[in-house]
């Protein structure tokens, strides 16, 4: 077990290992960080797999940016810096919200790399009108006093359901989420939001060899969309986590693990 930083150029982003066999790199979501896959950290590990999960630029305790806006690309080659540090040539990949998007977009960018994919509560696009407008008001939020933490507040219904949220294990995600999210740098993670914004690959989804997973929530919006785009990769399938928000490893994590766990074996 390891935690530490990845140099960049400038830069660090902070990762934690753990658990020895096949590679399986776990990617957060937009305004999260690693530590919203900790029920999967421990399962990963314990049934032989090792496990890296990356802090974004500017999110968690990875260093914060104060250039141009960061893009899909810069993500997806972030990732490529995180998996030559640590000696992979090839991993799973399993991505959330915008985890899933980068996930998606290191298949097609660097399909080398990339050996299976989970792809969660995501798609290819983030060029949809309304999805840019919500991705600027995320920006202007995160530019205001406290930022961060009024984003995670805004976010936390949309994000797990009303039993995860109102149960001790939820109190505890919050309070350990909040106290991330307070030092945090609010106009760096907002480079991040406004950079990511106007990407699209659904084009691309087709070339996509490898073995992949749409996971949907039950209860997350985006749950009918991830079903249809399951069918444009030749070798991927849908299934879903009934019950589940947009960060279905967080709220149903049992039931999203042994899912998990089903394809990756």
């Amino acid at each position: 077990m390891h935690a530490g930083w990845v140099p960049l150029a400038g830069r660090r982003l902070y990762c934690f290992e753990t658990g020895k066999g096949p590679p399986v790199v776990l990617l957060h979501g937009m305004a999260n960080a690693g530590i919203a896959w900790r029920s999967q950290v421990t399962a990963l590990a314990g049934a032989g797999f090792r496990v890296i999960v990356p802090d974004m630029v500017a999110h968690g305790a990875s260093d914060p940016i104060d250039r141009r806006p960061v893009t899909v690309p810069d993500l997806v080659s972030d990732l490529v810096a995180v998996l030559d540090h640590f000696g992979v040539e090839k991993a799973d990949l399993v991505g959330v919200s915008m985890g899933g998007t980068v996930s998606l977009a290191s298949a097609v960018e660097a399909p080398e790399r990339v050996n299976r994919l989970v792809v969660v509560n995501a798609g290819p696009s983030t060029a949809v009108p309304e999805f840019q407008a919500m991705l600027s008001k995320w920006a202007a939020t995160l530019r205001g006093e406290d930022g961060p933490s009024k984003l995670l507040d805004e976010l936390w219904s949309f994000s797990v359901n009303e039993e995860f949220s109102e149960s001790d294990e939820g109190r505890q995600t919050y309070q350990l989420w909040h106290a991330i999210a307070a030092k945090v740098d609010g106009p760096a993670m907002a480079h991040v939001v406004e950079g990511v914004a106007g990407f699209d690959i659904t084009g691309r989804l087709p070339a996509i060899a490898a073995e992949t997973l749409f996971l949907g929530g039950g209860a997350d919006p985006a749950a009918a969309q991830m079903r249809a785009l399951s069918a444009a990769p030749p070798n991927a399938r849908y299934d879903e986590v009934p019950g589940a928000k947009h960060l279905a490893n967080v709220d149903e994590a049992k039931a999203f693990t042994q899912r998990l766990l089903r394809f990756l074996q």
